[in-house]
Protein backbone atom coordinates (compact mmCIF):
# COMPACT_ATOMS: atom_id res chain seq x y z
CA UNK A 1 0.00 0.00 0.00
CA UNK A 2 1.05 3.60 -0.71
CA UNK A 3 1.69 5.64 2.43
CA UNK A 4 1.06 9.37 2.92
CA UNK A 5 4.79 9.90 3.43
CA UNK A 6 5.60 8.29 0.07
CA UNK A 7 3.00 10.43 -1.71
CA UNK A 8 4.45 13.62 -0.22
CA UNK A 9 7.97 12.52 -1.12
CA UNK A 10 6.91 11.76 -4.69
CA UNK A 11 5.16 15.12 -5.10
CA UNK A 12 8.25 16.96 -3.84
CA UNK A 13 10.48 15.02 -6.25
CA UNK A 14 8.20 15.82 -9.20
CA UNK A 15 8.19 19.51 -8.31
CA UNK A 16 11.98 19.57 -8.04
CA UNK A 17 12.27 17.79 -11.38
CA UNK A 18 10.06 20.35 -13.14
CA UNK A 19 11.91 23.24 -11.52
CA UNK A 20 15.22 21.79 -12.68
CA UNK A 21 13.96 21.40 -16.26
CA UNK A 22 12.55 24.94 -16.40
CA UNK A 23 15.76 26.44 -15.00
CA UNK A 24 17.76 24.35 -17.47
CA UNK A 25 15.73 25.67 -20.42
CA UNK A 26 16.00 29.28 -19.16
CA UNK A 27 19.77 28.95 -18.96
CA UNK A 28 19.99 27.69 -22.53
CA UNK A 29 17.74 30.49 -23.81
CA UNK A 30 19.65 33.23 -21.99
CA UNK A 31 22.95 31.80 -23.28
CA UNK A 32 21.50 31.71 -26.82
CA UNK A 33 22.12 27.94 -27.11
CA UNK A 34 19.62 25.98 -29.27
CA UNK A 35 17.57 23.44 -27.30
CA UNK A 36 18.63 20.86 -29.88
CA UNK A 37 22.02 20.83 -28.13
CA UNK A 38 20.57 19.67 -24.79
CA UNK A 39 20.97 16.01 -25.77
CA UNK A 40 24.76 16.54 -25.85
CA UNK A 41 24.68 17.51 -22.17
CA UNK A 42 22.88 14.35 -21.02
CA UNK A 43 25.98 12.29 -20.04
CA UNK A 44 27.40 15.23 -18.09
CA UNK A 45 24.11 15.97 -16.32
CA UNK A 46 23.50 12.34 -15.41
CA UNK A 47 26.98 12.08 -13.92
CA UNK A 48 27.12 15.31 -11.92
CA UNK A 49 23.52 16.49 -11.30
CA UNK A 50 20.97 14.93 -8.99
CA UNK A 51 18.12 15.57 -11.49
CA UNK A 52 20.36 15.17 -14.55
CA UNK A 53 18.59 12.11 -15.89
CA UNK A 54 15.21 13.82 -15.89
CA UNK A 55 15.81 16.19 -18.84
CA UNK A 56 13.50 15.14 -21.71
CA UNK A 57 14.40 15.04 -25.39
CA UNK A 58 14.76 18.40 -27.23
CA UNK A 59 11.47 17.93 -29.09
CA UNK A 60 9.67 17.36 -25.78
CA UNK A 61 11.28 20.47 -24.27
CA UNK A 62 10.06 22.57 -27.21
CA UNK A 63 6.52 21.20 -27.32
CA UNK A 64 5.69 20.86 -23.59
CA UNK A 65 7.99 23.00 -21.46
CA UNK A 66 9.01 26.02 -23.56
CA UNK A 67 5.41 27.26 -24.12
CA UNK A 68 4.93 27.30 -20.33
CA UNK A 69 7.85 29.73 -19.94
CA UNK A 70 6.56 32.21 -22.51
CA UNK A 71 3.85 33.84 -20.32
CA UNK A 72 6.46 34.48 -17.63
CA UNK A 73 8.75 36.04 -20.24
CA UNK A 74 5.97 38.42 -21.29
CA UNK A 75 5.37 39.29 -17.65
CA UNK A 76 9.07 39.99 -17.14
CA UNK A 77 8.97 42.47 -20.03
CA UNK A 78 5.98 44.28 -18.51
CA UNK A 79 7.74 44.49 -15.16
CA UNK A 80 10.92 45.82 -16.76
CA UNK A 81 9.10 48.75 -18.42
CA UNK A 82 6.44 49.31 -15.75
CA UNK A 83 5.82 53.03 -15.15
CA UNK A 84 9.13 53.95 -16.72
CA UNK A 85 9.90 56.30 -19.62
CA UNK A 86 11.12 54.22 -22.53
CA UNK A 87 12.88 54.41 -25.86
CA UNK A 88 11.22 52.41 -28.65
CA UNK A 89 13.80 50.82 -30.97
CA UNK A 90 12.54 49.27 -34.22
CA UNK A 91 14.42 47.61 -37.06
CA UNK A 92 13.36 45.50 -40.02
CA UNK A 93 15.41 42.61 -41.36
CA UNK A 94 14.94 39.29 -43.17
CA UNK A 95 15.28 35.78 -41.76
CA UNK A 96 16.94 32.75 -43.36
CA UNK A 97 13.75 32.06 -45.36
CA UNK A 98 13.63 35.60 -46.77
CA UNK A 99 10.63 36.67 -44.67
CA UNK A 100 10.39 40.27 -43.46
CA UNK A 101 10.77 40.53 -39.70
CA UNK A 102 10.25 43.63 -37.57
CA UNK A 103 12.10 43.56 -34.24
CA UNK A 104 10.89 45.94 -31.52
CA UNK A 105 12.98 46.63 -28.43
CA UNK A 106 11.89 48.67 -25.42
CA UNK A 107 14.60 50.34 -23.39
CA UNK A 108 13.69 51.84 -20.00
CA UNK A 109 15.70 55.02 -19.49
CA UNK A 110 18.97 54.17 -17.77
CA UNK A 111 18.51 50.39 -18.16
CA UNK A 112 19.34 47.76 -20.81
CA UNK A 113 16.83 47.20 -23.65
CA UNK A 114 14.52 44.20 -23.72
CA UNK A 115 13.27 42.38 -26.82
CA UNK A 116 9.55 43.11 -26.67
CA UNK A 117 8.25 41.71 -29.95
CA UNK A 118 9.25 40.01 -33.19
CA UNK A 119 6.66 40.37 -35.94
CA UNK A 120 6.58 38.71 -39.36
CA UNK A 121 5.16 41.16 -41.90
CA UNK A 122 3.67 40.32 -45.27
CA UNK A 123 4.23 43.94 -46.35
CA UNK A 124 6.70 46.43 -44.90
CA UNK A 125 5.44 50.01 -45.06
CA UNK A 126 4.73 52.91 -42.72
CA UNK A 127 1.26 51.59 -41.93
CA UNK A 128 2.29 48.04 -40.90
CA UNK A 129 5.25 49.38 -38.88
CA UNK A 130 3.03 51.88 -37.03
CA UNK A 131 0.43 49.22 -36.25
CA UNK A 132 3.11 46.84 -34.90
CA UNK A 133 4.64 49.52 -32.65
CA UNK A 134 1.27 50.64 -31.25
CA UNK A 135 0.23 47.02 -30.63
CA UNK A 136 3.50 46.30 -28.81
CA UNK A 137 3.11 49.33 -26.52
CA UNK A 138 -0.50 48.46 -25.72
CA UNK A 139 0.42 44.86 -24.95
CA UNK A 140 3.04 46.01 -22.45
CA UNK A 141 0.75 48.64 -20.86
CA UNK A 142 3.00 51.57 -21.79
CA UNK A 143 1.53 55.06 -21.65
CA UNK A 144 2.22 56.87 -24.91
CA UNK A 145 3.31 59.92 -22.89
CA UNK A 146 6.16 57.80 -21.50
CA UNK A 147 7.72 57.23 -24.93
CA UNK A 148 10.74 59.53 -25.07
CA UNK A 149 12.31 58.43 -28.35
CA UNK A 150 11.55 56.37 -31.44
CA UNK A 151 14.86 54.97 -32.71
CA UNK A 152 15.10 53.50 -36.23
CA UNK A 153 17.27 53.44 -39.32
CA UNK A 154 16.82 56.03 -42.06
CA UNK A 155 14.42 54.03 -44.22
CA UNK A 156 11.72 56.21 -45.77
CA UNK A 157 8.87 54.08 -44.39
CA UNK A 158 10.28 54.49 -40.84
CA UNK A 159 10.35 58.25 -41.23
CA UNK A 160 6.84 58.28 -42.66
CA UNK A 161 5.57 56.03 -39.84
CA UNK A 162 6.77 58.55 -37.28
CA UNK A 163 5.87 61.75 -39.14
CA UNK A 164 2.34 60.73 -40.20
CA UNK A 165 1.15 58.55 -37.31
CA UNK A 166 3.43 58.07 -34.31
CA UNK A 167 4.46 61.69 -33.84
CA UNK A 168 0.89 62.63 -32.97
CA UNK A 169 0.60 59.74 -30.49
CA UNK A 170 3.94 60.29 -28.72
CA UNK A 171 3.91 63.96 -27.61
CA UNK A 172 7.16 63.69 -25.63
CA UNK A 173 9.14 61.68 -28.19
CA UNK A 174 11.78 62.54 -30.76
CA UNK A 175 12.58 60.47 -33.82
CA UNK A 176 16.24 59.43 -33.67
CA UNK A 177 17.59 57.85 -36.84
CA UNK A 178 20.64 55.59 -36.52
CA UNK A 179 23.81 57.61 -37.15
CA UNK A 180 25.85 54.44 -37.68
CA UNK A 181 23.60 53.53 -40.61
CA UNK A 182 23.97 57.03 -42.05
CA UNK A 183 27.77 56.93 -41.77
CA UNK A 184 27.75 53.61 -43.60
CA UNK A 185 25.96 55.39 -46.45
CA UNK A 186 28.87 57.86 -46.52
CA UNK A 187 31.34 54.95 -46.74
CA UNK A 188 29.46 53.62 -49.77
CA UNK A 189 30.98 56.48 -51.77
CA UNK A 190 34.28 54.57 -51.97
CA UNK A 191 33.09 51.41 -53.80
CA UNK A 192 31.00 53.62 -56.11
CA UNK A 193 33.95 55.86 -57.05
CA UNK A 194 36.69 53.22 -57.17
CA UNK A 195 35.05 50.86 -59.64
CA UNK A 196 38.14 48.83 -60.57
CA UNK A 197 39.06 48.28 -56.92
CA UNK A 198 35.48 47.26 -56.17
CA UNK A 199 35.64 44.84 -59.10
CA UNK A 200 38.86 43.34 -57.71
CA UNK A 201 37.18 42.80 -54.31
CA UNK A 202 34.32 40.99 -56.06
CA UNK A 203 36.69 38.83 -58.13
CA UNK A 204 38.77 37.84 -55.09
CA UNK A 205 35.56 36.77 -53.37
CA UNK A 206 34.47 34.71 -56.38
CA UNK A 207 37.90 33.05 -56.67
CA UNK A 208 38.36 32.10 -53.00
CA UNK A 209 35.03 32.19 -51.14
CA UNK A 210 33.58 28.92 -52.49
CA UNK A 211 36.90 27.15 -53.08
CA UNK A 212 38.61 25.65 -50.01
CA UNK A 213 41.21 24.10 -52.35
CA UNK A 214 42.36 27.53 -53.60
CA UNK A 215 42.49 28.87 -50.05
CA UNK A 216 44.71 25.96 -49.02
CA UNK A 217 46.94 26.57 -52.04
CA UNK A 218 47.19 30.28 -51.15
CA UNK A 219 48.07 29.34 -47.57
CA UNK A 220 50.85 27.03 -48.78
CA UNK A 221 52.12 29.70 -51.22
CA UNK A 222 52.34 32.34 -48.48
CA UNK A 223 54.14 29.95 -46.10
CA UNK A 224 56.67 29.19 -48.83
CA UNK A 225 57.33 32.93 -49.03
CA UNK A 226 57.94 33.01 -45.28
CA UNK A 227 54.77 35.00 -44.64
CA UNK A 228 51.94 34.58 -42.18
CA UNK A 229 49.14 32.76 -44.07
CA UNK A 230 46.31 35.31 -43.84
CA UNK A 231 43.24 34.30 -45.79
CA UNK A 232 41.27 36.79 -47.93
CA UNK A 233 38.68 39.01 -46.25
CA UNK A 234 35.39 39.31 -48.12
CA UNK A 235 32.97 42.23 -48.26
CA UNK A 236 29.49 41.40 -46.97
CA UNK A 237 26.68 43.76 -47.87
CA UNK A 238 24.99 43.50 -44.48
CA UNK A 239 28.21 44.04 -42.47
CA UNK A 240 29.10 47.70 -42.04
CA UNK A 241 32.71 48.51 -42.87
CA UNK A 242 33.39 45.03 -44.30
CA UNK A 243 34.25 46.45 -47.76
CA UNK A 244 36.94 48.67 -46.22
CA UNK A 245 38.38 45.65 -44.38
CA UNK A 246 38.43 43.69 -47.65
CA UNK A 247 40.31 46.57 -49.30
CA UNK A 248 42.75 46.64 -46.38
CA UNK A 249 43.55 42.97 -46.97
CA UNK A 250 44.14 43.63 -50.67
CA UNK A 251 46.33 46.63 -49.92
CA UNK A 252 48.53 44.50 -47.65
CA UNK A 253 48.62 41.39 -49.88
CA UNK A 254 48.21 42.56 -53.47
CA UNK A 255 51.85 41.66 -54.25
CA UNK A 256 51.21 38.11 -52.97
CA UNK A 257 48.09 37.79 -55.14
CA UNK A 258 50.02 39.02 -58.18
CA UNK A 259 52.42 36.13 -57.68
CA UNK A 260 49.85 33.50 -56.73
CA UNK A 261 47.00 33.97 -59.24
CA UNK A 262 49.16 33.00 -62.30
CA UNK A 263 49.84 29.64 -60.61
CA UNK A 264 46.15 28.70 -60.70
CA UNK A 265 44.69 26.80 -63.68
CA UNK A 266 42.92 29.37 -65.91
CA UNK A 267 39.78 27.25 -66.11
CA UNK A 268 37.66 29.77 -64.23
CA UNK A 269 36.62 33.09 -65.79
CA UNK A 270 37.01 34.78 -62.37
CA UNK A 271 40.63 33.58 -62.14
CA UNK A 272 41.39 34.82 -65.65
CA UNK A 273 39.74 38.21 -65.05
CA UNK A 274 41.53 38.70 -61.72
CA UNK A 275 44.87 37.81 -63.31
CA UNK A 276 44.36 40.36 -66.10
CA UNK A 277 43.29 43.04 -63.62
CA UNK A 278 46.29 42.52 -61.35
CA UNK A 279 48.75 42.39 -64.24
CA UNK A 280 47.52 45.57 -65.90
CA UNK A 281 46.52 47.80 -62.96
CA UNK A 282 48.21 46.29 -59.90
CA UNK A 283 50.24 49.38 -59.02
CA UNK A 284 47.30 51.81 -59.44
CA UNK A 285 44.99 49.57 -57.45
CA UNK A 286 47.49 49.38 -54.59
CA UNK A 287 47.72 53.18 -54.41
CA UNK A 288 43.93 53.49 -54.42
CA UNK A 289 43.62 50.83 -51.70
CA UNK A 290 46.17 52.67 -49.55
CA UNK A 291 44.24 55.92 -49.96
CA UNK A 292 40.94 54.31 -48.93
CA UNK A 293 42.42 52.53 -45.91
CA UNK A 294 44.22 55.64 -44.65
CA UNK A 295 41.40 58.11 -45.25
CA UNK A 296 38.55 55.96 -43.95
CA UNK A 297 40.20 55.30 -40.58
CA UNK A 298 38.45 58.19 -38.83
CA UNK A 299 34.97 57.41 -40.10
CA UNK A 300 35.42 53.69 -39.31
CA UNK A 301 36.50 54.58 -35.75
CA UNK A 302 33.38 56.74 -35.34
CA UNK A 303 31.21 53.99 -36.80
CA UNK A 304 32.68 51.41 -34.39
CA UNK A 305 32.13 53.71 -31.42
CA UNK A 306 28.50 54.25 -32.42
CA UNK A 307 27.96 50.49 -32.61
CA UNK A 308 29.19 49.97 -29.05
CA UNK A 309 26.29 49.55 -26.62
CA UNK A 310 28.14 50.33 -23.40
CA UNK A 311 29.69 53.68 -24.34
CA UNK A 312 27.54 56.86 -24.32
CA UNK A 313 28.28 58.82 -27.49
CA UNK A 314 25.50 61.43 -27.75
CA UNK A 315 27.42 64.18 -25.94
CA UNK A 316 30.48 63.90 -28.20
CA UNK A 317 29.05 62.77 -31.54
CA UNK A 318 28.49 66.23 -33.01
CA UNK A 319 32.13 67.23 -32.52
CA UNK A 320 33.20 63.94 -34.15
CA UNK A 321 30.95 64.62 -37.14
CA UNK A 322 32.42 68.12 -37.44
CA UNK A 323 35.95 66.67 -37.43
CA UNK A 324 34.98 64.25 -40.22
CA UNK A 325 33.41 67.09 -42.18
CA UNK A 326 36.63 69.12 -41.91
CA UNK A 327 38.66 66.10 -43.09
CA UNK A 328 36.52 65.61 -46.19
CA UNK A 329 36.37 69.35 -46.94
CA UNK A 330 40.15 69.51 -46.83
CA UNK A 331 40.32 66.60 -49.29
CA UNK A 332 38.30 68.55 -51.88
CA UNK A 333 41.32 70.70 -52.78
CA UNK A 334 44.25 68.56 -51.59
CA UNK A 335 47.32 68.05 -53.77
CA UNK A 336 49.42 64.90 -54.15
CA UNK A 337 51.64 66.07 -51.28
CA UNK A 338 48.68 66.65 -48.93
CA UNK A 339 47.48 63.06 -48.57
CA UNK A 340 48.44 60.82 -45.67
CA UNK A 341 51.97 59.31 -45.56
CA UNK A 342 51.53 55.91 -47.19
CA UNK A 343 49.36 57.28 -50.00
CA UNK A 344 51.84 60.11 -50.56
CA UNK A 345 54.80 57.73 -50.83
CA UNK A 346 53.05 55.37 -53.25
CA UNK A 347 51.91 58.24 -55.47
CA UNK A 348 55.59 59.09 -56.03
CA UNK A 349 56.06 55.69 -57.69
CA UNK A 350 53.54 56.57 -60.43
CA UNK A 351 54.24 58.59 -63.55
CA UNK A 352 52.92 62.14 -63.78
CA UNK A 353 49.71 61.27 -65.65
CA UNK A 354 48.85 58.41 -63.29
CA UNK A 355 49.58 60.61 -60.28
CA UNK A 356 47.30 63.34 -61.59
CA UNK A 357 44.51 60.85 -62.40
CA UNK A 358 44.67 59.32 -58.92
CA UNK A 359 44.75 62.69 -57.17
CA UNK A 360 41.70 63.87 -59.08
CA UNK A 361 39.86 60.65 -58.26
CA UNK A 362 40.78 61.04 -54.57
CA UNK A 363 39.48 64.62 -54.52
CA UNK A 364 36.20 63.62 -56.15
CA UNK A 365 35.71 60.86 -53.57
CA UNK A 366 36.41 63.24 -50.68
CA UNK A 367 34.04 65.83 -52.16
CA UNK A 368 31.22 63.28 -52.42
CA UNK A 369 31.88 62.08 -48.86
CA UNK A 370 31.73 65.71 -47.70
CA UNK A 371 28.43 66.29 -49.50
CA UNK A 372 26.86 63.12 -48.10
CA UNK A 373 28.09 63.79 -44.58
CA UNK A 374 26.78 67.34 -44.67
CA UNK A 375 23.39 66.03 -45.75
CA UNK A 376 23.47 63.59 -42.80
CA UNK A 377 24.21 66.43 -40.36
CA UNK A 378 21.61 68.80 -41.78
CA UNK A 379 18.76 66.30 -42.11
CA UNK A 380 19.20 64.32 -38.91
CA UNK A 381 16.24 65.12 -36.63
CA UNK A 382 18.45 65.34 -33.52
CA UNK A 383 21.27 67.51 -34.89
CA UNK A 384 20.27 70.53 -32.80
CA UNK A 385 20.02 68.33 -29.71
CA UNK A 386 23.47 66.82 -30.36
CA UNK A 387 24.88 70.35 -30.64
CA UNK A 388 23.77 71.34 -27.14
CA UNK A 389 24.28 68.04 -25.31
CA UNK A 390 27.85 69.00 -24.29
CA UNK A 391 26.24 71.40 -21.78
CA UNK A 392 25.71 68.35 -19.56
CA UNK A 393 29.45 67.55 -19.56
CA UNK A 394 31.15 69.60 -16.80
CA UNK A 395 34.48 69.17 -18.63
CA UNK A 396 33.16 71.26 -21.54
CA UNK A 397 31.38 74.09 -19.70
CA UNK A 398 34.12 76.59 -20.54
CA UNK A 399 32.83 76.83 -24.10
CA UNK A 400 29.16 77.36 -23.22
CA UNK A 401 27.26 80.55 -23.96
CA UNK A 402 26.52 82.68 -20.90
CA UNK A 403 22.86 83.22 -21.83
CA UNK A 404 20.84 80.11 -20.93
CA UNK A 405 18.09 81.21 -23.33
CA UNK A 406 20.33 80.00 -26.18
CA UNK A 407 19.65 76.42 -25.07
CA UNK A 408 16.08 76.50 -23.78
CA UNK A 409 14.41 75.92 -27.16
CA UNK A 410 16.26 72.61 -27.65
CA UNK A 411 16.20 71.53 -23.98
CA UNK A 412 12.92 72.92 -22.53
CA UNK A 413 13.71 71.63 -19.04
CA UNK A 414 16.37 74.35 -18.74
CA UNK A 415 13.53 76.85 -18.19
CA UNK A 416 13.57 75.65 -14.58
CA UNK A 417 17.22 76.67 -14.14
CA UNK A 418 17.80 80.20 -12.82
CA UNK A 419 20.31 82.52 -14.49
CA UNK A 420 22.37 82.63 -11.29
CA UNK A 421 22.54 78.86 -11.12
CA UNK A 422 23.51 78.68 -14.81
CA UNK A 423 26.33 81.16 -14.31
CA UNK A 424 27.58 79.17 -11.32
CA UNK A 425 27.52 76.03 -13.45
CA UNK A 426 29.64 77.54 -16.20
CA UNK A 427 31.88 79.17 -13.55
CA UNK A 428 31.33 82.79 -14.58
CA UNK A 429 32.42 85.50 -12.20
CA UNK A 430 29.93 88.21 -11.13
CA UNK A 431 31.31 90.95 -13.39
CA UNK A 432 30.82 88.83 -16.54
CA UNK A 433 27.35 87.80 -15.36
CA UNK A 434 26.39 91.47 -14.88
CA UNK A 435 27.39 92.31 -18.46
CA UNK A 436 25.19 89.47 -19.78
CA UNK A 437 22.21 90.61 -17.66
CA UNK A 438 22.59 94.17 -18.92
CA UNK A 439 22.40 92.95 -22.50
Amino acid sequence: TQTLASCISKTSSTAERKEFIFDFIKTFIEADIPLEKTSKFSPFLQKYCKQGGSVPAPSHLRSDYLPQLFPQYLEDIKQAVHRSPVYVIADETTDACGRCVLAILLQPVGKPPVAADLIFLDRVNFSTVSQAVISCLNTNNINFNDVWAFVTDSASYMKKAYNTILHGLFPNASHVTCLAHLLQLVLEVFPDKFEELNRMCALVKRVFCQSPKRRLELRAFMMQQGLSPLMPVFAVQTRWGSWIKAVQYLEENIDILQGFIPTLPPTSKAVRDLGVLLEGNGKLLKVQASFIVEHSTDILATLTKLEETSTPTAASIFSQLEDLSMLFDYGRTADAEDWRPKTREQLKELNEDERYTCSELFKQAMAECSTKLQAVIERHPCTELFKVLPIFDPAKVSGLKPDIKEYVQVVPALRNVSTEEWHRYIRMDKSDAGEVSAV
